[in-house]
């Protein structure tokens, strides 16, 4: 997994998720995208036809998973650069090597083409929620398809994964909004950021949610198959990235466990939608 980056294989990094609102305290930072007026969109959500994915937002760092075309080497990405497992890293990716050799054979099936990508959360490390309860120490969120630029819909991401036994992650619920909850649709919103953390041994709260809505197959343009249309997220007023106790990076490693019952369990749920 080498860490320069070339014209053949560039990096594309994973696109910044909007937050769909500001739910107040520390939801968001100075340097967030977030949509300046939510009403603009709600007609996007709450029009009776669309299906919206809601799924739990982990807290963990960003990777991409990818292979090279040329060498057919599994490469990994950290947001704008590549990383490896030997060494020259921030101490949470010791592991990435030890993870891709478990994971080789459902890599190369997935992505051996070189024209696609995926993306998720490398979780060996605290960030800023302690999680005791993984079903792996990666956990992906979506897949993008670099002939056509566009993410894979829910169901055919979950349908590409299906047999990995790499987890994806949790799925609140899928629901239809109609025309009537677009009053109430910023609370309803604020009440799933209530809901309890899949990964979290404490009870505690998920970190914020992540909305979809895809494309239907009879408005898609490329044969039929369905693409991602958008992605917001909502953060908790009290989520801080990292900082409660010190930056995560600059301080000793406190490592996430990974619950090999639950695991068990996990993969045979999450490939499902609800």
């Amino acid at each position: 997994m080498p860490e320069t980056k070339s014209e053949e294989h560039r990096i594309i990094k994973y696109p910044r998720t909007a937050h769909l609102f500001d739910a107040g305290g520390t939801a968001t930072t100075t340097d967030d995208l977030v949509l300046p007026d939510l009403k603009a969109v709600v007609s996007t959500f709450c029009n009776g036809r669309s299906t919206v994915t809601i799924e739990e937002k982990v807290d963990g760092a960003n990777l991409g998973i990818s292979v090279n075309p040329q060498t057919h080497e599994i490469m990994i990405q950290n947001r704008s650069h590549y990383v490896s497992g030997h060494g020259g890293n921030h101490a949470q990716f010791n592991r990435l090597h030890e993870f891709t050799s478990l994971h080789s054979e459902a890599l190369y099936n997935l992505l051996g083409d070189g024209n696609t990508i995926l993306y998720g959360e490398w979780l060996v490390a605290r960030h800023s929620i302690e999680y005791h309860r993984l079903p792996d120490i990666f956990v992906a969120f979506d897949l993008f398809d670099k002939t056509t630029g566009n993410f894979f819909s829910r169901q055919r991401f979950h349908a590409a994964q299906h047999g990995t036994c790499i987890p994806t992650v949790p799925v609140i619920e899928q629901r239809t909004f109609t025309r009537a909850d677009a009053k109430g649709f910023r609370e309803t919103l604020l009440r799933l950021l209530d809901t309890k953390s899949s990964f979290r041994t404490d009870g505690g709260p998920v970190e914020g949610i992540v909305l979809r809505i895809d494309t239907p197959p009879e408005e898609d343009a490329n044969g039929g198959l369905t693409w991602l249309d958008c992605r917001y997220k909502v953060v908790r007023p009290d989520f801080v990235r990292g900082c409660g106790d010190g930056h995560w990076m600059k301080r000793a490693i406190e490592k996430q466990r990974v619950d090999y019952e639950f695991r068990e369990r996990y993969l045979n749920e999450c490939y499902s939608l609800r």
